[in-house]
């Protein structure tokens, strides 16, 4: 892969990722914390499969939509035990199947090798995304990590986006952001940067329905489409969008 250019003078070219669905597959993780909640509440479980399509917001949000899906909220204050008991599960179970997904460690050491610098923009809680980055032997590779909890703003407003790029020591003419899902490409577009979907991610709806600048199936595809936003000289150069 041919080096980044960072140019005298200019911002690094960089790459923000969001982290579940696209860095690593914690499904099976999250929807046992999730299931863990819904037996105590006497309600079904689910298979990380029937799951993915809404695990990507954070467990609050993931417990909330798997009651409205089993029979309808509780009352407000059995729906928040519902939610510390699924958080607290998840944190003492943060990282037993989760793993990167094929390619990411390859990858990241092919795109840092070539001089761009990468961020995590994630709507995990930033400590939780942290500490699955180490676990996984992958914080290494990340100046910034931005979570739900990181500013007063959450994705897909694109200040989180913005932060991320910042904190990296990028600018957002030199940027592109890796996602699974709507919520990522509308965080992209919000903050004006060529996004790239992954089609193997937690999305709702297929990837190719995403209206993302670029696809791929498998993340050992990535570097050549980074290399292709991220063009010597090029601010916010969008080839085929």
């Amino acid at each position: 892969m041919p080096q980044a250019d960072t140019g005298s003078g200019q911002r690094p070219p960089t790459v923000v990722l969001d982290l579940d669905g696209t860095l690593v597959d914690s499904a099976r993780d999250i929807c046992n914390a999730l299931n863990h909640a819904l037996a105590l509440a006497g309600r079904r479980e689910f298979e990380p499969d029937d799951a993915r399509g809404f695990i990507h917001a954070g467990i609050d949000h993931t417990v909330e939509h798997a009651l409205k899906l089993t029979g309808g909220l509780p009352p407000a204050t059995e729906t928040d035990e519902l939610r510390r008991i699924a958080r607290a599960y998840y944190d003492a179970n943060l990282v037993v199947h989760t793993r990167p997904y094929a390619g990411v460690i390859e990858v990241l050491n092919e795109l840092a090798e070539a001089r761009y610098v990468m961020a995590i923009c994630t709507n995990k809680l930033e400590s939780r995304a942290r500490e699955v980055l180490v676990r996984l032997d992958l914080a290494r590779f990340f100046r910034a990590v931005v979570g739900r909890d990181s500013l007063p703003y959450k994705k897909p407003d694109p200040m989180p986006l913005r932060a991320a790029i910042h904190n990296a020591g990028g600018g957002a003419g030199r940027a592109v952001f890796v996602g699974d899902s709507a919520v990522d490409v509308a965080t992209a577009r919000a903050a004006g940067v060529p996004v790239i979907a992954v089609e193997y991610g937690y999305s709702e709806v297929p990837a190719a329905d995403l209206g993302a600048d670029a696809l791929i199936s498998q993340f050992s595809e990535l570097p050549p489409i980074v290399a292709r936003f991220l063009a010597s000289g090029a601010d916010r150069r969008a080839e085929g969008r």
